[in-house]
């Protein structure tokens, strides 16, 4: 495939961010962290275009562990929506928080109304959905 240059203008601030995210990403120079965030990009309107596509994800956020009400209201988003959690993993990070992972499969806006759902649960920090559409070879 051919390489074309381009030139893209923003501030200096904005530019030692996209710096320091290419270092963190481990990229070779700022163009792989730019063809890697267009790649992104692509595929969440791909996921926002083609509702029922078959995905595969993670759904990762923190909650407070003193929360007995927060840790109930997780418990019944997994249970209603057992049928596309996978698996959930929790990881104590300190005294205060956990970090928990739910493992899912389902279509797309299914997946994305889960997150919904947990984002918008009050005591839910950093919540945060990876989805990765399932390719077959089957028709849109």
């Amino acid at each position: 495939m051919a390489v074309e240059r381009i030139t893209l203008s923003m501030s200096a601030d904005l530019l030692r961010l996209a710096d320091e995210l290419a270092r963190q990403g481990q990229y070779n120079n700022r163009s792989e962290l730019f063809r890697d965030l267009v790649r992104e990009q692509s595929r969440q309107k791909e996921l926002m275009h083609r509702p029922k596509i078959l995905c595969i994800g993670t759904l990762t956020f923190l909650y407070r562990r003193s929360s007995n009400l927060v840790i109930g209201r997780i418990s019944d988003v997994m249970q209603a929506q057992r049928e596309w959690v996978i698996a959930s993993t929790q990881i104590p990070v300190d005294d205060l928080q956990v970090m928990e992972t739910l493992s899912l499969k389902g279509p797309a806006d299914v997946l994305l109304q889960i997150n919904n759902e947990v984002q918008t649960l009050s005591g839910v920090e950093n919540c945060h959905l990876h989805l990765i559409p399932v390719m077959h070879d089957q028709p849109a």
